[in-house]
């Protein structure tokens, strides 16, 4: 139910706002500069943003954004992901017929792009997979609450997730990296944004531990 509507923005959800549009969009950098605003993303139906109740105020939603055209081009991001780390990667090599090794060949072997964030705040679906991957489909049953920074495949997509969420997706690996602190506001990966994993092992993964994304 639409509680409430301010320049043109649609209340989705208790924090949620959603702007419905064609063609060119409001910037997302615009957006994320309004006070309040905690997360923005892009959807099928347009533009969202999560907000926080005790900065926010509806009447900002009024104000003229710059615009830019949807699809614009993002940052380029480098995730390095320990993939022995993943509960779940013998589980995919041995449902596609081929060893591990080959599971992170496909998924270190093609650039992402991050088509819309949503589920969890800082969830960003990447793809699309290519080859073998693309099979693969999502759990029977969800695990019930998923740790920060594991690497997953599922329908076609990859993600990393940010922690303390239940999830259906097979988790092939793991990064050191900081990709979403919600407390702090911080998203490390957008819409537009195009995203490679690399092959890292133990000891690379430990120096790293509690770095965030760097753009490229």
């Amino acid at each position: 139910m639409i509680a409430a509507m301010a320049g043109g923005w649609k209340r989705i959800g208790e924090t949620e706002w959603l702007l419905e549009h064609d063609g060119a969009a409001p910037s997302l950098g615009a957006l994320r500069a309004v006070p309040g605003v905690l997360e923005v993303w892009r959807t099928a139906a347009g533009t969202a943003i999560a907000t926080d109740p005790a900065s926010f105020a509806e009447a900002s939603l009024s104000a003229e954004f710059p615009s830019e055209p949807r699809g614009a081009t993002g940052r380029l991001l480098t995730i390095p992901v320990d993939y022995s780390r993943g509960p779940d990667l013998a589980d995919v090599a041995q449902a596609l017929g081929v060893s591990t090794d080959q599971v992170v060949e496909h998924h270190t072997g093609s650039e992402y792009v991050c088509t819309s964030v949503g589920f969890a705040p800082g969830f960003a679906y990447l793809g699309p997979l290519v080859g073998e991957l693309a099979a693969i489909g999502r759990k029977p049953s969800p695990r019930p609450r998923v740790d920060a920074g594991m690497v997953a495949i599922a329908a076609g997509s990859t993600a990393v997730y940010p922690g303390g969420t239940p999830g259906g997706w097979w988790l092939i690996g793991q990064t050191p990296l900081v990709v979403c602190d919600w407390r702090e506001g911080y998203f490390g990966i957008g819409v537009g944004d195009t995203v490679r994993f690399q092959s890292i092992g133990e000891d690379e993964f430990n120096l790293m531990v509690g770095e965030r994304l760097c753009v490229e």
